[in-house]
């Protein structure tokens, strides 16, 4: 037996991961137990080594497969054993022997902040759906939401009192992000116009059926509006607002282990990769400012 079931209702109720990366987690890991059966007769997982797993990423490298994508799988079949191995189902992992590819440097993508003063400024809200709109944007901007935090936020997780935001994370991991004063006359008036459309649950954003946003939804509003704010960045996506709201912070002196808990990571190394947007900034700076340069 492979224990498939019972590790995906692990990751989803125990580690509470989002329900994007669980979807992740339940397809690596139906792709590799496929790959092992049709490739080496492989029925239980107690059968697998390293060598099997090592021959499938392979496989997956020479049809094109990044190392993003390749690491991704590494790390769901990595916690695939490690929960085998708490329910003492297996004795060691096969994955103790796997190594990942590394993976391209890359600097976060994000725009500037003209473009996301504009494309916050260009959004036509007389529409319960550009409403909508406008709120998703101004919250995955000003509060550098993940979108799976976005979609599943409650009208609960809002004190308007305090002014915060409480954010479920990765990992159930709860994270208290501020918000002004205008953000919060913002969501007053939106709450006042949404309950009336889905008084039934709590579900802070909705579509005008009163059903919960889904996570399309959101990528095409924002791919939308920053296209039409002219941005230049190849990935129009929600992440990138994130890229941008954390860039802009440590841009204008946010010190870093600040940012580090606004975006709820778990280490300080994650949030360093902004500080090379902050370099790239003082060099134009320099080049434009110094008689010399």
């Amino acid at each position: 037996m492979f224990y498939s079931e019972a590790f995906i209702a692990y990751v989803k109720y125990e580690k509470r991961y989002s329900r994007l990366t669980v979807k992740a987690y339940e397809m690596d890991l139906l792709q590799f137990i496929t790959y092992a059966g049709s490739a080496f007769g492989i029925s239980e997982a107690g059968e697998v080594r390293h060598t099997h797993v090592r021959s499938w990423l392979a496989g997956l490298a020479d049809e094109g497969t990044g190392a993003v994508t390749l690491n991704r799988k590494i790390s769901t079949l990595r916690s695939y054993f490690r929960f085998l191995l708490k329910q003492q189902l297996l004795a060691v992992s096969p994955m103790d022997k796997v190594i990942g590819p590394k993976r391209p440097s890359r600097v976060p993508q994000y725009v500037s902040e003209d473009t996301a003063r504009n494309m916050l400024e260009a959004v036509h809200s007389d529409t319960f759906t550009g409403f909508t709109q406008k709120v998703i944007l101004e919250l995955l901007y000003q509060a550098g939401l993940r979108r799976s935090e976005l979609v599943t936020l409650k009208i609960s997780q809002v004190d308007f009192e305090k002014r915060l935001l409480k954010v479920w994370g990765k990992g159930g991991k709860e994270r208290v992000v501020p918000f002004t004063v205008e953000m919060e006359a913002l969501l007053q008036a939106y709450v006042a116009e949404r309950t009336a459309l889905a008084p039934v649950h709590d579900v802070l954003l909705v579509l005008d059926s009163g059903k919960p946003l889904y996570p399309e939804f959101v990528y095409r509003t924002v791919k939308q509006h920053l296209e039409y704010a002219g941005a230049t960045i190849a990935q129009k996506s929600p992440h990138s607002l994130r890229h941008s709201f954390a860039t802009h912070l440590v841009n204008n002196g946010a010190e870093l282990n600040a940012v580090k808990e606004l975006l709820g990571h778990s280490s300080l190394a994650a949030t360093q990769v902004y500080t090379h947007s902050s370099i790239e900034e003082l060099q134009k700076i320099f080049r434009k400012a110094h008689p010399k340069a």
